[in-house]
């Protein structure tokens, strides 16, 4: 059978396959916020966007309060299972804020380009930030 990411009609068949959102891992954030801390009085209460290439936001998880910036941050959210289409989305991990979220670290991602791989991960990383999502095919 095609079983080679380079033969065109495998490809084809993985581009449009359906993913749907599993979880995310947070391995790294950033320490501080340009020398000041997320939150003053505790650690940030940390959410991630995801937007599309028009920035409509297509799905945001729950907020972890006070999350330590030194260890890692799993979010597993499948009550709302999100799924991710064949587009470029920009990926956002935010300090939920009472006056405005501050953005931590941001990362793109064109998934009508990517194929996916066996262990159903994407691996993203930004400067001193990196994280990686999950998804099931369905």
């Amino acid at each position: 059978g095609n079983n080679s990411v380079n033969d065109d009609r495998y490809s084809e068949i993985l581009k449009v396959a359906q993913r749907r959102l599993l979880d995310i891992l947070i391995d790294q954030l950033p320490q501080d916020n340009a020398g000041n801390a997320w939150d003053a009085a505790d650690g940030p209460d940390v959410k991630v966007r995801f937007s599309d290439s028009t920035g409509v936001v297509a799905y945001t998880t729950s907020t972890m309060m006070n999350v330590d910036v030194t260890g890692d941050v799993t979010f597993i959210d499948t009550s709302v299972p999100f799924e991710l289409r064949p587009t470029t989305y920009t990926v956002e991990i935010l300090d939920e804020d009472d006056t405005a979220d501050e953005v931590m670290a941001t990362f793109s991602i064109d998934l009508d380009a990517y194929v996916p791989d066996e262990t159903r991960t994407i691996d993203f990383a930004n400067g001193n930030a990196t994280m990686a999502i999950s998804y099931e095919l369905f």
